[in-house]
């Protein structure tokens, strides 16, 4: 029963391991190799130490509010106020040497328009696409593209009052002084005798 076991045993050996009984030998590691392990495990942490980070620098920059510079404002308007005269009253109040129109949402209602100076009159209510204008101390224009309630865009000087039929918010800038520069028209006298007329 023995000799049984001990064949069956030998039979689940490798044919190699039962001729071969190596045995063991332990590596011993030299000096260069532990000199290296040291090593590598003194650069497992990289990276900045703590605390060598660089520090906010405080801003050496002075914000200062310009002359020249355009202030923006928002003005809202109830129903049935007149938007021109409204805006010649903010600009009048604000004392700026200019008023800017930039944009404006809303709706208006029997808008006058003036195009190709011809003026037409736009009956009924009316969405404001744009408005845009300035206002100066010597002349002001103010001019709107609408879209009526057939679906046409229709554009052009506002001629006249211009009621709001909603509640309308205008975005306007203002500059306290503008600079004004004025340049004289230089006439070619070779361009002019070589226009034609149309026929």
């Amino acid at each position: 029963m023995e000799s049984k076991l001990f064949s069956a045993a030998i039979g689940s050996l490798d044919p190699f391991q039962q001729h071969c009984n190596f045995p063991t030998v332990k590596k011993e590691s030299t000096d260069g190799e532990q000199n290296i392990n040291n090593s590598t495990q003194q650069l497992v942490r990289r990276g900045r130490p703590s605390g060598s980070r660089n520090k906010q620098k405080e801003s050496s920059v002075l914000y200062e509010d310009s002359v020249d510079a355009i202030m923006p404002h928002v003005v809202q308007l109830q129903p049935g106020a007149d938007i021109v005269q409204c805006l010649r009253v903010f600009y009048r109040r604000l004392q700026v040497g200019g008023l800017y129109v930039m944009s404006a949402l809303g709706r208006v209602v029997d808008v006058a328009i003036c195009m190709a100076g011809q003026v037409r009159f736009l009956r009924g209510t009316c969405q404001i696409l744009s408005l845009c204008g300035t206002f100066l101390p010597h002349c002001n224009s103010l001019s709107i593209s609408v879209l009526d309630s057939e679906g046409s865009v229709i554009a052009g000087l506002v001629d006249g009052i211009l009621r709001a039929a909603g509640p309308v918010t205008i975005v306007v800038g203002s500059c306290a002084d503008p600079s004004f520069h004025r340049f004289r028209a230089l006439v070619d006298v070779q361009f002019l005798h070589s226009v034609r007329p149309l026929m």
